[in-house]
């Protein structure tokens, strides 16, 4: 006799007790609707204008409200409370596909040309799934074939695993507040990281010090101290790839998987524990960067960092 999970195929290996029947799989245009963005030119660009969300405000699949740029126009389609902003073209691959979801505080905002908002009712539910392996090989297998972007009717196909309404609420409300909790672990992890900061200028500004250290600092140069950009070891066939857009202010927010033959021209800087990553290209965003070996894969950094 055929075991109830041999039944039934489409189910997942985690489940909340109570729910039982498959899933139905539905394409997204099937349930939501795809808002485009708002092309503007620099000459719109306004400090009294709407704020225009681009890719760089989305961070870590929430809103940030960073490197902003306004824009003078009264004729765009503003976001909603509960919309998925999702970026559909850039330059840099890795960013397609990247998205957060749009809270009440933040609707009547503008967004960019190059990203999109998808809209429907199940996105509380749409948008953990937007963040799984799936979503992503989906994002992969539709990217341009010319230039890195997915367009609408693309993403309309996409095809999700439904369950019952009960049952996506009971899901969409516990990993809500897994993300919550995660959200104010990284406030606490950000007001630390100021902390540091200010004691690390008072330290060597020499304003503060250690009790019983008195002698003078001396002065040197990095060159004196340090090898900037050495030889090293030959890139092997894979590798985990460090570009521009892989640390933010210090931190690594992405491992991205890179083979030899597809890698970019770039992707030359073979790391050893210990290096500091400085950021040469928009030096301004401090993204810098201290590599500490986590494994034995080899990682490479972009020739955008020293």
């Amino acid at each position: 006799m055929a075991t109830k999970k041999q039944k039934i195929s489409n189910v997942p290996n985690l489940r909340f007790p109570g729910f039982e029947g498959e899933w139905r799989r539905k394409r997204l245009g099937e349930v939501g609707e795809i808002i485009s963005g708002l092309t503007y030119s620099p000459n719109d660009i306004a400090d009294d204008g709407v704020l225009v969300l681009r890719s760089s405000n989305v961070q870590r699949r929430r809103l940030a409200f960073v490197d902003n740029v306004f824009v003078k126009t009264g004729n765009f389609n503003p976001a909603l409370e509960d919309d998925i902003l999702i970026c559909v073209r850039n330059g840099s691959q890795n960013l397609i596909g990247k998205n957060a979801l749009i809270k009440k505080e933040h609707e009547g905002l503008a967004f960019g040309a190059f990203m999109t908002i998808y809209r429907s009712s199940y996105n509380h539910f749409l948008f953990h799934w937007f963040d799984t392996e799936e979503y992503k090989s989906e994002v992969y297998k539709n990217l341009g074939a010319t230039i890195n972007s997915i367009n609408g009717s693309d993403l309309k196909r996409f095809k999700v695993p439904f369950p019952s309404d009960t049952e996506q609420k009971k899901i969409a409300s516990f990993l809500s507040i897994l993300d919550e909790r995660i959200a104010t672990q990284n406030k606490i992890i950000e007001q630390l990281k100021s902390l540091i900061k200010k004691l690390g200028e008072e330290i060597f500004s020499q304003k503060l010090r250690f009790p019983g250290f008195q002698d003078r600092w001396s002065k040197t140069t990095v060159n004196e101290q340090c090898q900037i950009n050495p030889k090293t070891e030959p890139v092997i066939s894979e590798f985990v790839y460090i570009d521009l857009e892989s640390v933010v202010k210090g931190e690594l927010i992405r491992e991205v998987i890179v083979q030899k033959a597809d890698a970019p021209s770039r992707a030359t800087r073979v790391l050893e524990d210990g290096d500091v990553l400085f950021q040469c290209v928009r030096p301004y965003q401090l993204n810098n960067y201290i590599y500490r070996r986590k494994d034995d894969r080899q990682w490479v950094a972009s020739t955008g960092y020293a």
